[in-house]
């Protein structure tokens, strides 16, 4: 069986045209940007 190397990602603000939001962003092993989330996540709040 071939190693899978684990997946890194984390949250990141995107600038869109006059506004910001959230999206996922995942990484290779260098470090690089391999991809974006197309839609960005919803916001949440605890009480």
């Amino acid at each position: 069986m071939e190693d899978i190397a684990e997946m890194v990602w984390n949250y990141r603000v995107i600038e869109h045209d006059r506004f910001f939001a959230i999206h996922e962003v995942y990484y290779n092993d260098k470090g690089d940007i391999t991809a974006i989330s197309e839609d960005p996540m919803h916001r949440r709040a605890r009480h």
